[in-house]
């Protein structure tokens, strides 16, 4: 649905600025995407670590 939504925005683009929201919020999306697999997978390593630690005490 988003795509048909972008390709409609981008064959009837009168006003560019709504053109630049709708790539600025495409980028934000992925941004926040990376982010959040970045930071599960340094979660899964710190309790892999956690788990090291207390294995040795």
């Amino acid at each position: 649905m988003l795509a048909v939504l972008s390709a409609s925005v981008v064959l009837n683009a009168v006003d560019r600025g709504l053109l630049l929201l709708l790539f600025l919020l495409l980028v934000a999306g992925a941004a926040l995407g990376l982010v959040v697999v970045v930071l599960r997978a340094l979660l899964r390593q710190a309790t892999d670590l956690r788990t090291d630690i207390e294995a040795v005490i």
